[in-house]
Protein backbone atom coordinates (compact mmCIF):
# COMPACT_ATOMS: atom_id res chain seq x y z
CA UNK A 1 0.00 0.00 0.00
CA UNK A 2 2.58 2.67 -1.24
CA UNK A 3 1.57 5.90 -1.78
CA UNK A 4 2.14 8.15 -4.64
CA UNK A 5 4.44 10.29 -2.91
CA UNK A 6 6.50 7.00 -1.97
CA UNK A 7 6.65 5.67 -5.56
CA UNK A 8 6.98 8.86 -6.96
CA UNK A 9 9.22 11.92 -6.69
CA UNK A 10 8.56 13.70 -9.58
CA UNK A 11 5.45 13.03 -12.15
CA UNK A 12 6.34 15.05 -15.86
CA UNK A 13 2.73 15.41 -17.30
CA UNK A 14 0.51 16.63 -20.09
CA UNK A 15 -2.42 18.55 -18.42
CA UNK A 16 -5.16 15.64 -19.35
CA UNK A 17 -2.39 12.98 -17.73
CA UNK A 18 -1.91 15.42 -14.62
CA UNK A 19 -5.95 15.96 -13.91
CA UNK A 20 -5.94 12.39 -14.15
CA UNK A 21 -3.82 12.07 -11.21
CA UNK A 22 -4.87 14.61 -9.45
CA UNK A 23 -8.67 12.95 -9.79
CA UNK A 24 -7.03 9.65 -9.15
CA UNK A 25 -5.17 11.15 -6.16
CA UNK A 26 -8.88 12.60 -5.00
CA UNK A 27 -10.88 9.46 -5.04
CA UNK A 28 -8.17 7.58 -2.98
CA UNK A 29 -8.22 10.66 -0.42
CA UNK A 30 -4.52 11.04 -1.32
CA UNK A 31 -4.15 14.64 -2.48
CA UNK A 32 -2.90 16.63 -0.57
CA UNK A 33 -0.48 14.18 1.46
CA UNK A 34 0.92 12.86 -2.28
CA UNK A 35 1.79 16.69 -3.69
CA UNK A 36 3.95 19.33 -2.12
CA UNK A 37 4.18 21.86 -5.56
CA UNK A 38 3.01 21.53 -8.93
CA UNK A 39 4.63 23.44 -11.62
CA UNK A 40 2.72 24.60 -14.22
CA UNK A 41 4.30 25.70 -17.59
CA UNK A 42 2.94 28.00 -20.27
CA UNK A 43 0.13 28.55 -17.44
CA UNK A 44 -1.37 30.99 -19.95
CA UNK A 45 -2.89 27.77 -21.71
CA UNK A 46 -5.78 28.16 -19.50
CA UNK A 47 -7.54 30.23 -21.66
CA UNK A 48 -7.19 28.27 -24.36
CA UNK A 49 -10.83 27.39 -26.15
CA UNK A 50 -9.55 23.77 -26.19
CA UNK A 51 -7.52 22.60 -23.66
CA UNK A 52 -8.01 25.69 -20.72
CA UNK A 53 -10.71 24.21 -19.38
CA UNK A 54 -9.23 21.21 -17.62
CA UNK A 55 -6.30 23.18 -16.77
CA UNK A 56 -8.31 25.80 -14.98
CA UNK A 57 -10.46 23.04 -13.56
CA UNK A 58 -7.37 20.49 -11.93
CA UNK A 59 -5.87 23.79 -10.72
CA UNK A 60 -9.38 24.67 -8.75
CA UNK A 61 -9.23 21.42 -7.41
CA UNK A 62 -5.65 21.85 -6.22
CA UNK A 63 -6.18 25.17 -4.68
CA UNK A 64 -9.43 23.95 -2.48
CA UNK A 65 -8.80 20.31 -1.85
CA UNK A 66 -5.36 20.75 -1.01
CA UNK A 67 -4.22 24.42 -0.41
CA UNK A 68 -1.12 23.73 1.33
CA UNK A 69 -0.09 22.32 -2.25
CA UNK A 70 2.17 25.00 -4.01
CA UNK A 71 1.33 25.93 -7.33
CA UNK A 72 3.58 27.32 -9.59
CA UNK A 73 2.59 28.90 -12.85
CA UNK A 74 5.30 30.38 -14.98
CA UNK A 75 4.23 31.90 -18.71
CA UNK A 76 6.43 34.14 -20.96
CA UNK A 77 2.85 35.29 -22.76
CA UNK A 78 -0.05 35.78 -19.88
CA UNK A 79 -1.70 39.19 -20.60
CA UNK A 80 -4.24 38.99 -17.68
CA UNK A 81 -1.37 38.36 -15.01
CA UNK A 82 -2.95 39.71 -12.08
CA UNK A 83 -6.20 38.03 -12.33
CA UNK A 84 -4.69 34.70 -12.51
CA UNK A 85 -2.61 35.68 -9.24
CA UNK A 86 -5.56 36.96 -7.53
CA UNK A 87 -7.58 33.66 -8.41
CA UNK A 88 -4.49 31.30 -7.12
CA UNK A 89 -3.80 33.87 -4.20
CA UNK A 90 0.15 34.00 -5.77
CA UNK A 91 3.32 35.73 -5.27
CA UNK A 92 4.09 37.70 -8.38
CA UNK A 93 7.57 37.52 -9.57
CA UNK A 94 7.88 39.02 -13.21
CA UNK A 95 10.82 40.01 -14.96
CA UNK A 96 11.45 41.89 -18.39
CA UNK A 97 14.96 39.16 -18.67
CA UNK A 98 15.46 37.76 -22.01
CA UNK A 99 18.50 35.98 -22.89
CA UNK A 100 17.46 36.30 -26.51
CA UNK A 101 16.33 39.53 -28.10
CA UNK A 102 12.75 39.45 -29.38
CA UNK A 103 12.10 41.34 -32.61
CA UNK A 104 8.33 41.40 -33.76
CA UNK A 105 7.33 41.29 -37.20
CA UNK A 106 4.19 41.66 -39.29
CA UNK A 107 4.33 39.03 -42.16
CA UNK A 108 1.48 40.27 -45.21
CA UNK A 109 2.18 38.05 -48.54
CA UNK A 110 5.76 38.39 -49.11
CA UNK A 111 6.30 41.30 -47.29
CA UNK A 112 7.89 41.92 -43.86
CA UNK A 113 6.75 45.18 -41.76
CA UNK A 114 7.85 46.03 -37.94
CA UNK A 115 5.80 46.57 -35.22
CA UNK A 116 5.05 49.43 -37.10
CA UNK A 117 3.98 48.60 -40.02
CA UNK A 118 6.38 49.95 -41.88
CA UNK A 119 8.13 47.54 -44.67
CA UNK A 120 12.12 45.86 -43.75
CA UNK A 121 12.26 43.75 -46.87
CA UNK A 122 10.23 41.17 -49.13
CA UNK A 123 11.15 37.61 -48.45
CA UNK A 124 12.92 35.33 -50.76
CA UNK A 125 10.55 32.24 -51.72
CA UNK A 126 12.28 31.45 -54.72
CA UNK A 127 13.47 27.70 -54.75
CA UNK A 128 11.68 26.93 -51.86
CA UNK A 129 9.66 23.17 -52.56
CA UNK A 130 5.90 23.82 -51.93
CA UNK A 131 2.57 23.46 -54.35
CA UNK A 132 0.44 25.81 -52.21
CA UNK A 133 1.51 29.06 -53.13
CA UNK A 134 -1.07 30.92 -50.45
CA UNK A 135 2.10 29.45 -47.68
CA UNK A 136 4.93 30.16 -49.32
CA UNK A 137 5.55 33.22 -46.82
CA UNK A 138 5.25 31.44 -43.75
CA UNK A 139 7.48 28.86 -45.36
CA UNK A 140 9.96 31.61 -46.41
CA UNK A 141 10.05 33.19 -42.83
CA UNK A 142 9.89 29.88 -40.97
CA UNK A 143 13.21 28.54 -43.54
CA UNK A 144 15.12 31.95 -43.15
CA UNK A 145 14.65 31.33 -38.80
CA UNK A 146 15.38 28.11 -39.26
CA UNK A 147 18.56 28.44 -41.29
CA UNK A 148 20.05 31.32 -38.92
CA UNK A 149 19.84 28.48 -35.79
CA UNK A 150 17.42 30.03 -34.32
CA UNK A 151 14.36 28.31 -33.47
Amino acid sequence: NDTFRDKHDIAVCTIEKANALVNRLTEEGALAESLCCVVVDEIHLVGDSSRGYLLEVMLSKLRFLAPEVQIIGMSATLPNISDIQRWLDAELFQSDYRPVPLTEYILIGQELGDKDGRLVRRLAVDGLPTDDRNNLPMLAATWEVTKEGHS
